[in-house]
């Protein structure tokens, strides 16, 4: 099941770059067309524009991909739970088995927290860049 839901969040997470991608394609289009004709913007105006665009698109990947990992901190603590409820009902002792899946339910917990730490981090800092280039 954990499989199943790691694909999928894998693969979610590939059409949201290439949707990012596509985005930032698009906005690099249009800058560059502002470009050519010096009458609407000049170069460093551009660029300007520009790298806001891509700032902007890798906020919202960041924000999507959050998104998705916080729903997967949700699932693993729910795993978790359940896993410690079994525990407890079997008198505080579970099979080999579960133990092993409950000690790598933790740790994909634990990483997956130290993920979602560095996304709001990366956040953070395109927010400042953003504020800072307007």
């Amino acid at each position: 099941m954990a499989e199943q839901e790691e694909n999928a969040v894998a693969k979610i997470h590939t059409q949201l770059k290439y949707g990012a991608g596509i985005v930032a394609a698009i906005g690099t289009i249009g800058a560059s067309f502002l470009a050519l004709d010096s009458r609407y913007a000049s170069a460093a105006d551009v660029q300007k524009v520009e790298q806001n665009v891509q700032r902007q698109v890798q906020m919202v990947e960041h924000g999507l991909t959050s998104q998705m990992n916080q729903q997967r901190l949700q699932t693993l603590e729910d795993q978790i739970f359940l896993l410690e409820t079994k525990k407890a009902a079997q008198k505080n002792k579970l099979s080999p088995v579960d133990q092993a899946l409950h000690e790598r339910t933790v740790r994909q917990l634990e990483q997956a927290q130290r993920q979602q730490i560095d996304l709001q981090n990366k956040t953070r800092v395109l927010q400042s860049a953003i504020t800072q280039n307007k």
